[in-house]
């Protein structure tokens, strides 16, 4: 098993579970054609889990202290990536240590593995699958936005079975960067909805 903490390096210096290594979320994603919050190359996640000490046969569980949000980011890319013994710790750092956990101040390093990356076209979804989706009954599209940003004020909801969004369906959350929106990747595959893609 291998733990990743995803709160920065500040608060991993000051104090993180024995045995993680830290991970800035910025070294799985890109900018490309300047929309932030891409996948990373198959080519870099495969150096960087690999540097982490992942392998196929590791178990990861990625935690964070913002409820959930850069770990399902992880979940979401590690699942992309062809990994599927990816887990977050239920309540992050801020649950670790209200149940007594101990921290280190101690970098923890791993030997490096071989991950091998095998990406898995039915996370992701082109925009013109979107636009030929539109519409259609069998397809709920989930924004994870705030309504500023629904509106267009703000440039930077969790709606399920009561908004349409229910298991027969192809369930395609986004949001601008895909950090909340992996959250309600994350929140629908752990409810059981397999036809989930980013």
């Amino acid at each position: 098993m291998q733990l990743v903490d995803l709160r920065g390096k500040a608060r991993y210096d000051a104090g993180h579970i024995p045995g993680a290594v830290a991970l800035r979320l910025d070294r799985i994603r890109v900018t490309v054609n300047g929309a932030p919050g891409m996948a990373a190359s198959a080519r870099r996640l495969s150096r960087v889990f690999g540097a982490l000490g992942i392998d196929a046969e590791t178990t990861v569980v990625g935690y964070d202290d913002s409820g959930g949000l850069l770990a399902a980011r992880l979940f979401w890319t590690l699942e992309y990536a062809g990994h599927r013994q990816a887990r977050i710790l239920n309540g992050g750092c801020p649950a670790w240590l209200a149940a007594g956990g101990a921290v280190s101040q101690r970098a923890a390093s791993h030997p490096a593995k071989r991950f091998e990356v095998r990406l898995d076209p039915s996370r992701v979804v082109s925009a013109e699958e979107i636009r030929s989706k539109l519409g259609r009954k069998d397809v709920a599209i989930v924004d994870a936005r705030g309504a500023g940003e629904f509106s267009g004020r703000v440039k930077r909801a969790r709606l399920y079975a009561s908004r349409g969004v229910t298991r027969e369906k192809e369930i395609i959350p986004y949001c601008q960067t895909f950090v909340r929106a992996a959250h309600t990747y994350l929140s629908l595959r752990l409810l059981g909805y397999e036809k989930v893609r980013g």
